[in-house]
């Protein structure tokens, strides 16, 4: 299976499974399958969530890692297909279970599941001092986010949080994802946002959440959710297992003035706290915006005008396309949503583009018509960039390079609305200078 599913340009839920566990700040995956199948996969977790305990030069050069940092596998070979892997499963779980984790993830790979190891098996025999989930399929036909909240779901339910009192001021966010590009400075603006608002996060489901964090899960009052494709199955199991009801903001994922302004609203309302000191940071966000707009427009006569295209999830297509177009006054020549696209964000999505005379631009290939702009996960831009679809473009998830960025940027909220802003006027005056 090719890592970035059967179209060669969204992740498939292989990822899906694997960034769930290694999006865990203490959990480790250990991939049942052949070397291969760990290098994609390795990489990306170490480029998208590197962790300060895995510098050490030795870890490198231990069997089980093959000269990466991340997802130790079982190095499958033809003679363990034919005779099963459980006897490797074995000695590298001892090696793996000995060091300083506290959840580990056992994940099958498409190969590997038509093994027939039983896994849950080997667990129950195993019994490891933390606790341990296994994977046997994730869903292989499914995507990215299916698969995401599977894994998450096993991992709170192996951790199973016990009943605690719940603090009224006490929010979990939920619907993140290590994959999402930036995401880091993203939760990070949000929560700033949220404690401005005297709320206190706890766990970070999903992204940067420690075991430590999901045992607390029921501390929280609700759940607020950040992109609806990686919360909509999660997030009422947890609120039938464990009573932790989520919000569901109708307007997809904070980005964007008005989006972030209605994600901050409808989280104030629901836990009835006051949204003004969010509110005020989001106006100061907007009177930014607008010194530099007003200076690069009288200069350039931009961005109103330029084209883009636009592939991503609904959560983020939705509030993408009215802020690009209604704020920025961009044109959308293409705007495809991946994954579901039959969900009350895609058809609002549809209905925007129908109602500002720019229907023609749903779901065309990004390839159909050359744009300034593409904005899509990195390996999408890169390929349009190549063939020259785009002039330039802005990756909202899975990088395309191993770009070091030391200062936190941001996608969401204010603070991503403007590093937004600052990357498409920049790409924009490159062309115009």
């Amino acid at each position: 299976m090719h890592p970035l599913g059967t179209d060669a340009s969204e992740p498939d839920s292989l990822m899906g499974a694997i960034l769930a566990i290694e999006g865990i700040e203490d959990a480790v995956v250990l991939l049942n399958g052949p070397t291969g199948c760990k290098t994609f996969y390795g990489w990306v977790s170490n480029l998208q969530y590197p962790r300060s305990d895995h510098l050490s030069p030795g870890r490198f050069l231990q069997e089980f890692y093959f000269g990466q940092a991340r997802i130790p596998t079982t190095y499958l070979d033809e003679q363990d297909y034919v005779f099963g892997g459980s006897e490797k499963l074995a000695r590298i779980f001892d090696a793996i279970a000995a060091e300083s984790y506290a959840l580990i993830g056992i994940v099958n790979s498409p190969g590997a599941a038509l093994i027939g190891d039983d896994l849950q098996r080997f667990l129950r025999n195993a019994q490891p001092r933390v606790p341990a989930i296994a994977i046997e399929t994730p869903g292989f036909s499914t995507g990215m986010a299916s698969a995401h909240q599977q894994a998450l779901g096993a991992a709170v339910a192996a951790i199973d949080p016990p009943a605690c009192p719940a603090d009224p001021l006490c929010v979990n966010l939920l619907g993140i994802s290590i994959y999402h590009k930036h995401w880091q400075g993203s939760l990070g603006g949000l929560r700033r946002m949220l404690e401005a608002m005297g709320l206190r996060v706890g766990a970070m489901l999903g992204a940067g959440c420690s075991v430590a964090d999901i045992r607390a899960l029921r501390t929280a009052r609700r759940n607020v959710v950040v992109h609806q494709e990686y919360a909509d199955a999660i997030g009422p199991w947890i609120e039938a297992r464990y009573g932790v009801p989520s919000i569901v903001p109708g307007a997809g994922a904070p980005i964007g003035f008005e989006a972030t302004e209605q994600w901050v609203r409808e989280v104030a309302a629901a836990v009835d706290c006051d949204p003004s000191p969010a509110l005020r940071h989001i106006e100061d966000a907007r009177r930014i915006a607008f010194r530099h707009l007003n200076r690069f427009h009288l200069h350039t006569g931009l961005p109103k005008g330029a084209t883009f295209a636009l592939r991503a999830e609904a959560s983020t297509t939705s509030p993408m396309v009215k802020w690009l177009h209604g704020y920025l006054g961009m044109v959308p020549l293409a705007v495809q949503v991946s994954g579901d696209t039959d969900s009350a964000l895609a058809r609002e999505t549809h209905a925007y583009l129908r109602m500002i005379g720019c229907e023609q631009a749903w779901d065309v290939d990004l390839n159909s018509e050359p744009c300034d702009l593409v904005f899509a996960n990195g390996p999408i831009v890169a390929n349009a960039i190549a063939e020259g679809s785009a002039a330039a473009g802005v990756e909202l998830c899975l990088p395309s390079t191993d770009r070091i960025d030391v200062v936190p940027k941001a996608l969401l909220g204010s603070d991503g609305t403007l590093f937004l802003l600052e990357q498409i006027l920049n790409e924009l005056h490159d062309r115009v200078s």
